[in-house]
C-alpha cells in the first residue's frame, strides 16, 4: 500500500515538472512574440494564441455581445452603449483581457451586474476555445476552473448574478448547445459574506459585489484570499485568462474599494469606472434636454446642496471638486431627497472622510513624467562626495534652460524622508471660449524622497549644497522648507544669494487646496514616483491639517504642494525667462548686429572703390 503512494506521489511529481516545463517554454516563446520587432501586432496575437493552445479563435467582444449565436438575444439590446466601450477596454483584442482588476461604482441601476455577468460568460468563451484549457493554465484536469459570485448573502448572489447567468445560457444557442468543449471542467460558486467555499480553487473569474457594504475585515479578507491565488496560481497568466470584478455602488471615500485601488500589488493592472445614471444612459437622449443645474454633495464637515448661482456659495473651507452637474429632469429628485439622489442617481458619496482625492484616478493620471530613479535616493551622511546633484542629474536635464525653477524641502531628519520637489511655470492655460481666464500651468520634473544610511541623519550639508549646485545651472525664484529642522539652511542659503521663504503646509491648508486645483483643473504633471501617488490618494483632512494615515507618510507630497504654491506666489518671477538666459540671448543679438554691420561696411567698401 506505501510503495502504491509513493508511485503515485512520483507520478505526481513528474508530471508537475513536465507541466513547469511546458509552460516555461510557452512564456518564453510569448515572450519573445512580444518583443519581437518583426512582426505586427495582429501577427503577435496570432503567435500568442498559437502558443497558448488556441484550437479556434474566440470572437471578439462585440460580437459575442451582440450577434445572435451567442449572447445577443438575451443581452445585445439590454446592454448600454457606454458599457460596451468599457467591454473594449476590459477586452481590447480577442484573446488578451486589458487589466486583472476592475472596480465598478456609481449609481444604482446603471446595469453594472449585467455587464460583469457577461464578462464571466466571455471568459468561458475563451477557455472553451483552448484546446486544453488544463494544459494551457498548468492545472490538473481532474479538479473545475472555478467561477465565483460573490455577494452580501448567497440568496443576493444567486438572484443577482448566478441565476441571470444560467437563464442567459439557457436561451444562447452557442452555450446551450454550440460549446466545443461540452465536457469542459468549471463549477460556479456562489458566495456570502460568511461562507468560503472557494479555498484550494483554481479561480479564473471572481466577482464580489457590494464589498463595501460588508464588514471591512471580511471584505479584507476575501480580497486576500484574490490576492493569494492569484499569485500562487496564476500570476503567469494576467491580462489573458484572469478576472476579478470588484462591483460596489457609491459608499465613501474611505471604504475597502478605494483601499485596495490604492494599496493591492497590481496598482498599475486596474480599471476603475464610476458612473452616474445620466452618463450610463447617455445614449437616450434623456437628460439635460431643458439644461442643467449644480450640487455641492458635501464634505467632512459641510451638508450637500443645491447651488443658486449667488456669490460665494462654495467658501474656501468647502471642497469645489464635490460640486457636479446634474440634469434638470432630474432636479425634483434632489429637492425630495438630496442624500439619496447623490447616492442613487449621481453615484457620489455624501459620506466622507475629507480626503484631499476622493477619486485616485483624478490624481494618479497627473503623475507622466519620466521616473529615471527610486522612489527615493539615499544619501551617506560622512561621505562628501555622494552629491545628489549626480543622483539626480537626469531629471534635471529635463528642466528647460530658460525656467525658472522653484525648489522645496520637507526635512525629516531621523524618523521620516526628506521630501525634494521642483516646480516651474510652463505657461497658461484659457478656462473659456473667450479667452478671458487664464490659468498658470506648473511642472514638478523632479519630486522624490531623500534618506541616509541605517543609523544617520539626514545630512543637512548634502541637502544645502544640492541647493548651491542648481544655483550654478538655473534661475532659482524662491526655495522654501518649513521652519521645523530647515532654520540654518534657509540662513546659509540667503547668505549665498539664494531667495528663501519659510513655508509650512501644516499651518495652513491653501498650499493643498490650490495643489489640489491645479491638480483638478489638468493644470499640473509630475514624476511617476509611486510613493508620491500613493501618498497623494491618502491624504484627509484632520480638522487642523492635511496629513497621512497612521502607516503613511506625505514627505514627497509636501514638498510638492509647497513648491507648487511657492511657484504660484511668485508668478511674476516664474514667467521672466531666466536671467542667464536672457543675457545669453542679448549677447547673441549683439554678436549678430557686429556681424551685420561688418558686413555693411565690406558692402559699402567696395561700392565706393575703397577696397
Amino acid at each position: 500500500m506505501e510503495m502504491k503512494q509513493e508511485t503515485g506521489q512520483a507520478q505526481d511529481k513528474e508530471q508537475e515538472r513536465v507541466a513547469r516545463q511546458d509552460q516555461d517554454m510557452m512564456f518564453a516563446g510569448m515572450e519573445a512574440a512580444i518583443n519581437s520587432d518583426s512582426l505586427t501586432p495582429e501577427e503577435k496575437e496570432a503567435v500568442i494564441a498559437r502558443l497558448y493552445g488556441y484550437e479556434r479563435m474566440p470572437v471578439d467582444i462585440m460580437t459575442f455581445v451582440e450577434d445572435p449565436y451567442y449572447l445577443g438575444k438575451e443581452c445585445g439590446g439590454l446592454l448600454y452603449p457606454y458599457w460596451k466601450e468599457v467591454l473594449k477596454r476590459v477586452f481590447p483584442s480577442r484573446i488578451s483581457i486589458g487589466c486583472l482588476f476592475l472596480t465598478l461604482s456609481g449609481a444604482i441601476g446603471t446595469g453594472k451586474s449585467t455587464f460583469a455577468r457577461i464578462c464571466a460568460l466571455y471568459m468561458l468563451h475563451r477557455l472553451d476555445c483552448l484546446k486544453n484549457p488544463y494544459k494551457t493554465l498548468g492545472v490538473i484536469s481532474g479538479k473545475p476552473l472555478t467561477f465565483v459570485y460573490a455577494h452580501k448573502t448567497i440568496a443576493l448572489a444567486n438572484k443577482d448574478l448566478y441565476n441571470p447567468n444560467k437563464g442567459t445560457r439557457e436561451v444562447s444557442p452557442y452555450f446551450s448547445h454550440g460549446m466545443y468543449h461540452p465536457e469542459l471542467n468549471y463549477v460556479e460558486v456562489v458566495e456570502g459574506v460568511r461562507s468560503n467555499a472557494t479555498i484550494g480553487g483554481d479561480v479564473v473569474f471572481e466577482m464580489l459585489s457590494e464589498i463595501n457594504f460588508i464588514p471591512k475585515d471580511i471584505a479584507k479578507f476575501k480580497l486576500d484570499q484574490c490576492l493569494n491565488r492569484v499569485q500562487s496560481r496564476f500570476i503567469r497568466h494576467i491580462n489573458y485568462f484572469v478576472l476579478i470584478i470588484l462591483d460596489s455602488s457609491a459608499f465613501g471615500d474611505d471604504a475597502i474599494l478605494d483601499d485596495f485601488v490604492m494599496n493591492n500589488p497590481f496598482k498599475n493592472n486596474i480599471i476603475n469606472i464610476r458612473t452616474s445614471i445620466w452618463n450610463a444612459k447617455k445614449h437616450q437622449n434623456f437628460y439635460g434636454r431643458t439644461g442643467w443645474f449644480k450640487v455641492f454633495c458635501g464634505d467632512s464637515t459641510h451638508s450637500p446642496f443645491i447651488l443658486t448661482g449667488a456669490p460665494d456659495e462654495i467658501s474656501d473651507e468647502m471642497d469645489p471638486s464635490r460640486v457636479i452637474d446634474v440634469p434638470m429632469e432630474l432636479h425634483g429628485n434632489f429637492v425630495s431627497d438630496i442624500k439619496e439622489a447623490i447616492v442613487s442617481l449621481a453615484g457620489v458619496s455624501v459620506k466622507t472622510t475629507g480626503k484631499l482625492f476622493d477619486d485616485p484616478d483624478k490624481v494618479t493620471c497627473r503623475f507622466t513624467l519620466p521616473h529615471y530613479t527610486a522612489d527615493e535616493v539615499c544619501v551617506d551622511f560622512y561621505n562628501k562626495t555622494d552629491k545628489l546633484f549626480y543622483k539626480l542629474n537626469r531629471y534635471l536635464r529635463d528642466i528647460p534652460d530658460d525656467a525658472v525653477i522653484f525648489p522645496r524641502y520637507d526635512i525629516g531628519l531621523v524618523n521620516d524622508v526628506t521630501g525634494l520637489a521642483i516646480t516651474y511655470l510652463n505657461g497658461y492655460d484659457y478656462m473659456d471660449d473667450q479667452k478671458r481666464v487664464k490659468m498658470p500651468r506648473y511642472v514638478t520634473p523632479l519630486m522624490v524622497g531623500v534618506s541616509r544610511l541605517k543609523g544617520q541623519q539626514t545630512s543637512i550639508y548634502h541637502l544645502e549644497e544640492f541647493i548651491l549646485d542648481l544655483k550654478e545651472r538655473f534661475d532659482i525664484g524662491e526655495f522654501t522648507a518649513d521652519s521645523y529642522a530647515s532654520p540654518q539652511i534657509l540662513q546659509d542659503l540667503e547668505r549665498e544669494g539664494v531667495k528663501v521663504a519659510n513655508l509650512s503646509v501644516d499651518r495652513t491648508e491653501a498650499p493643498y487646496i490650490y495643489y489640489k486645483n491645479m491638480v483638478l483643473h489638468g493644470l499640473w504633471t509630475g514624476v511617476d514616483n509611486e510613493k508620491a501617488k500613493i501618498e497623494a490618494c491618502a491624504l484627509y483632512w484632520t480638522g487642523k491639517k492635511y496629513d497621512h494615515p497612521e502607516d503613511g507618510s506625505k514627505d514627497i507630497m509636501d514638498a510638492v504642494a509647497g513648491s507648487v504654491y511657492s511657484c504660484f506666489q511668485n508668478l511674476d518671477k516664474a514667467e521672466r525667462m531666466s536671467i542667464r538666459k536672457q543675457y545669453e540671448r542679448a549677447m547673441e543679438i549683439r554678436d549678430v548686429n557686429r556681424n551685420n554691420m561688418r558686413s555693411m561696411d565690406v558692402i559699402s567698401d567696395m561700392l565706393f572703390g575703397r577696397i
